[in-house]
């Protein structure tokens, strides 16, 4: 489970990989709620990885994103592209009505239309689950939620670390402890995509990451 999120040696990062073992081992439609940034599409990919489905297709689309002149046509093409592998909605609150509605219909019904079963697993991402209709909700026979980056403070060390082996010629000793602790007093309204962004670009540039010079990264205009 080699994914940002999931990364990281506190009870919070633990919980959490176990909990994507738990809900690899079935087959029911699963929910990853969280708030913007949590990682939730890297998640819904590593319950993909760990499962039977792996060797599958993992189709993911943006229900944000779908065209508003045919979104269930749409649907129904990427759950025929998945096959009996994931098909990933990724920000489920977004869908259209009609194809919430044949969403629902199909999981009811067992098929997308006559002569197309359903045979990918089907998992959803939202940042509100709150707001779902309660028709929606109930999709998704299980559910997991990734908390705020605030809530697992214990788990940053790691996630810098993680995110430093992802930029070429960038070391894993390029934050030092004062680094490591001013960054985890700070507020992350974009959590870990938050995170990970400052970090990545700072640590591209080859100087090493201070207080200061990630503070004003922080502040420039469009971040």
């Amino acid at each position: 489970m080699n994914v940002l999120p999931l990364c990281g040696h506190g009870a919070v990062a633990r919980a959490l990989r176990h909990r994507v073992g738990v809900l690899a081992g079935t087959w029911r439609p699963a929910l990853i709620a969280g708030p913007f940034g949590a990682g939730q599409t890297e998640v819904a990919r590593a319950l993909h990885d760990e499962s039977r489905r792996a060797r599958a297709p993992f189709v993911q689309i943006d229900c944000a994103a779908l065209p508003p002149m045919a979104p269930v046509d749409f649907v129904i093409q990427a759950g025929r592209a998945a096959g009996e592998g994931t098909l990933c909605l990724a920000w489920v609150e977004a869908l259209l009505p009609r194809a919430r509605d044949a969403l629902i219909a199909a999981v009811d019904e067992g098929a997308f239309q006559p002569g197309m079963p359903v045979r990918a697993r089907l998992v959803g991402t939202t940042a509100d689950r709150a707001g779902l209709p309660k028709a929606l909700d109930r999709v998704f026979a299980e559910a997991m939620t990734l908390p705020p980056l605030s809530a697992r403070r214990a788990d940053l060390s790691m996630l810098v670390v993680r995110i430093l082996t992802s930029v070429p010629d960038a070391a894993e000793d390029q934050a030092d402890a004062g680094t490591l602790a001013w960054l985890a007093a700070q507020d992350w309204p974009g959590d870990l995509t938050e995170l990970a962004a400052l970090v990545a670009t700072v640590a591209a540039s080859g100087m090493p990451l201070t207080p200061a010079l990630l503070s004003a990264v922080r502040r420039r205009p469009g971040r």
